[in-house]
């Protein structure tokens, strides 16, 4: 979001690797590490993670935001997907 994306890949990438081997799945993570993917114009890897937060059942904060976000985030990586073809 700041721009940055290929630095938040190096760092996001880190910790989404740390949660697996740990087997503990926060959503926050992978779904900003999805996000940064579609940003640097990654999308299938910003889809292929965006789409397994969002069907994930650790994904809904107290107040659902965290959910909408993903979708949003999701929704966007897909039609820059469609754009990209």
């Amino acid at each position: 979001m700041r721009g940055e994306p290929d630095r938040a890949i190096a760092t996001l990438g880190r910790g989404e690797a740390l949660s697996r081997e740990w087997k503990f799945k926060p959503w926050a993570p992978p779904s900003r590490l999805g996000y940064a993917y579609a940003l640097s114009a990654r999308l299938p890897e910003a889809c292929e993670f965006l789409d397994e937060v969002t069907a994930a059942d650790t994904t809904v904060s107290s107040m659902g935001v965290g959910q909408s976000m993903q979708v949003a985030w999701l929704g966007e990586a897909r039609a820059l997907d469609r754009r990209a073809r």
